[in-house]
């Protein structure tokens, strides 16, 4: 996988757009209503005044991921997420997203905290991208 770029959260969030209060209005009324696939891979998350974390990615949808992590952060915790997706051309393509922590919960299986975000602002051409993932 090629090198994930670092991601520079204050040109990308500022606290005016990615506040506590905006992050728990993205969260009220959440149900799943996309197809996900399983995506084994890493990914970056970087959270507000900390710096980027190194995940495994679980699966992928139009509406988040599900990715496994060391630390365990809070619902509603907003964060960017950087990931690579692999299509059937053979390339892979970045999906680069604001997104907030729905749920974490320790899994003993992953041998970590499986963590589901929702994606915030994923632009058209990603959501596109990660539809021609799941429906090649």
């Amino acid at each position: 996988m090629a090198e994930l770029a670092e991601i520079d959260l204050d040109r990308i969030i500022s606290d005016n757009d990615l506040t506590e209060e905006n992050s728990k209005k993205t969260i009220q009324n959440e149900k799943r209503g996309f197809e996900r696939k399983s995506l084994r891979g890493k990914a970056l998350i970087s959270i507000h005044n900390h710096g980027p974390i190194l995940v495994k990615t679980i699966d992928i949808s139009e509406g988040g991921i599900a990715v496994v992590a060391e630390r365990n952060p809070k619902p509603e915790t907003a964060c960017v997420i950087q990931v690579e997706i692999p299509l059937h051309d053979g390339k892979k393509y970045g999906i680069h997203s604001k997104a907030v922590v729905m749920h974490s919960i320790y899994s003993r299986q992953e041998n970590g905290f499986k963590i589901g975000l929702k994606f915030l602002d994923l632009s058209d051409e990603k959501k596109h991208l990660i539809q021609n993932f799941i429906y090649p």
